[in-house]
């Protein structure tokens, strides 16, 4: 694997953290008894849209300076 593919898989899957951290959190926090399964089918539903606000967010990370690297282990 080249080195640009491999930082490119990596930024997808930051940027896929990113959006299931935050909409996870603001999902909880909307639907406080929220069951496993109607978080899966949610995030189904909104998966695409909250893996471009974590590229966004990323872009912003990096723009601002900061440099996000997921680690080796």
């Amino acid at each position: 694997m080249t080195d640009t593919l491999e930082t490119t898989l990596n930024m997808r899957e930051i940027a896929r953290v990113i959006g299931w951290g935050t909409w996870l959190a603001n999902y909880k926090l909307s639907n406080p008894e929220v069951t496993q399964d109607q978080i899966s089918d949610a995030w189904k539903a909104v998966r695409e849209e909250q893996i471009s606000v974590g590229r966004r967010g990323l872009k912003a990370l990096e723009k601002a300076g900061f440099k996000v690297v997921a680690s080796e282990e």
